[in-house]
């Protein structure tokens, strides 16, 4: 069911480990899970292939740091509840340096899911969509985060939306967008695959053409 599963912890580093097939028959095997509490928490150089779920921080975490890791083919044959790593009310955390493909998500999530909490840096990653049968969002935001920065990555090949934001705006600066191997460089064209692009910071002008 579970790789590393903690009710609470602070200070951990969970560095260059492999998570390989963790599944739970009934509901969504997690790779790396903190039920209620996770303070500077550091997890690098880690692969995760082929979990239901990847990482988990549920409620009450702060400073967060996910960085140089690999995950592929995420996804649950249980539940559409799929994501690589899902952050639940933290405040604080960096997504930096990470390789994301062929992620399972379901249509109300992403690769990276956001419920709540605030300032989160997702800077640096490769998201590897893998066509029209994996990845609906990357960057998913539930629940009115605050101060998400989605900058520096490059996206490619994304059902719904590169990024979906929430009751506040999500700034999106320096990425790199492409869809049918063809790199998105309109505001048009890249607003067309963003979720409430109302609450999206876009740094390329609406008049860009």
């Amino acid at each position: 069911d579970y790789g590393i599963q903690h009710a609470s912890a602070q200070y951990d580093q969970i560095l260059n480990c492999r998570f390989l097939s963790i599944h739970n028959p009934t509901d969504t095997g997690t790779a790396i899970q903190f039920n209620t509490f996770g303070n500077r928490i550091l997890i690098a150089g880690c692969r995760f292939s082929n979990n239901d779920r990847d990482i988990r921080v549920n409620t009450l975490g702060h400073a967060i740091s996910i960085r140089d890791s690999s995950f592929e083919n995420t996804g649950s044959a249980v539940t559409t509840k799929t994501h690589s790593i899902q952050l639940e009310g933290v405040q604080g955390a960096v997504i930096d340096g990470n390789y994301f493909e062929q992620v399972r998500t379901a249509t109300t999530e992403g690769v990276v899911l956001i419920i709540g909490g605030g300032g989160i840096s997702i800077t640096g990653n490769l998201f590897d969509g893998g066509g029209t049968t994996y990845s609906n969002y990357f960057v998913y935001c539930s629940g009115n985060p605050r101060g998400v920065r989605v900058t520096g990555n490059y996206m490619a090949e994304v059902i719904l939306g590169f990024v979906r934001a929430g009751g506040f705006a999500v700034t999106c600066h320096g990425n790199e967008y492409l869809d049918v191997a063809v790199q998105l460089t309109t505001y048009q064209s890249i607003m067309t695959l963003m979720g409430t692009p109302a609450n999206i910071d876009l740094d390329v002008p609406p008049d860009y053409v």
